[in-house]
């Protein structure tokens, strides 16, 4: 129960870390994959690595609605619906995993669940929108944690139609293979009655895959997408720690908010008693807080680079 508590999702130093490492690994993952590198290619092909990014989605959500269950039966919160947000959030991580996973392995057939995805960041954008904090610095971070979701949801929906639309050959040729897999047998349904063909007839050497070609489709790491896909996520994630490092001083140093908004807005007004010289300073502190975000988007930036350089 203890460690549940503590998971408990957005309101502690463990569950801001924990989704902002979340989101860094999926985003460099995606970021590795789209570099188009010889020896990292099994990313592009594989069906198991090409769902690992859903399945860490419906993983992660899962774990953080224990947590934030957990959280509310072992807290002293007057009232447990205040925990609802925190619900919908890890709520819709597993029901926007779950649907596109069901779609990358064609449960789901229709063009409209290309959609479902990019509306789990729409929602979540709106949430982080409306989640009201105690400091400026924690206002700022949701509120760009809101645009990066804004704007991940519009990427993701560009890159399915890319792999809808485009390329026409390899959604032809993969969809022949997939439906020879399931149908092409003899009357026994012993032996196969042709050969299936040996490779995709686009030319990007797939062999083998039973997943929809629409996330498979080469054609999409031709767009630049998937690079500024996995920047977003890299850069939420980023921004998620550097929240969890407000709760840490919180937790385990024993400084509390007052004392924090007293540090950011430069005055020794409390919280409920803003003057005009107090809302100044809040202005101040937001704006600091949002130079601090550009900085960390400039380093990782160059991290990318690196990365890439290396590799």
């Amino acid at each position: 129960l203890f460690f549940f508590h503590s998971l408990s999702l957005m309101g502690t130093f463990l569950g801001h870390a924990s989704t902002g490492s979340f989101f860094f690994i999926i985003g460099f993952f995606i970021f590795v994959r789209s570099l188009n590198l010889k020896r990292f290619s099994i990313l592009r092909t594989s069906d198991t690595l090409l769902t690992t990014p859903s399945v860490l989605i419906i993983f992660g959500g899962v774990v953080y609605t224990l947590g934030e269950y957990g959280g509310m039966v072992t807290s002293h919160v007057a009232s447990p619906m205040s925990h609802l947000q925190h619900f919908l959030m890890s709520f819709w991580f597993i029901l926007g995993g779950v649907v596109q996973l069901l779609h990358m392995k064609r449960k789901f057939k229709g063009v409209g669940f290309l959609f479902f995805y990019p509306l789990m960041f729409i929602v979540l954008s709106i949430l982080f929108g409306t989640h009201p904090q105690p400091l400026p610095s924690l206002n700022m971070g949701h509120k760009i944690m809101s645009l990066l979701f804004l704007c991940q949801g519009v990427i993701e929906a560009l890159i399915l139609l890319s792999g809808q639309f485009f390329n026409r050959p390899h959604i032809i040729s993969r969809l022949k293979y997939i439906n020879y897999n399931v149908h092409n047998y003899d009357s026994n349904c012993t032996l196969p009655t042709q050969m299936p063909p040996p490779a995709c007839d686009c030319g990007c050497g797939i062999k083998k895959s039973n997943i929809s070609p629409i996330y498979n489709n080469p054609v999409i790491y031709t767009t630049g997408l998937p690079s500024l896909q996995a920047f977003v996520l890299m850069f939420a994630g980023c921004i998620d720690w550097v929240m969890a490092m407000v709760f840490f001083r919180h937790q385990y140093f024993d400084v509390s908010f007052e004392e924090m908004y007293k540090e950011q807005v430069g005055s020794d007004m409390d919280m409920d008693d803003m003057d005009e010289h107090s809302e100044d300073g809040e202005t101040m502190a937001s704006m600091q807080a949002l130079a601090n975000i550009l900085w960390i988007m400039m380093g990782l930036v160059v991290f990318q680079v690196i990365v890439a350089f290396i590799l």
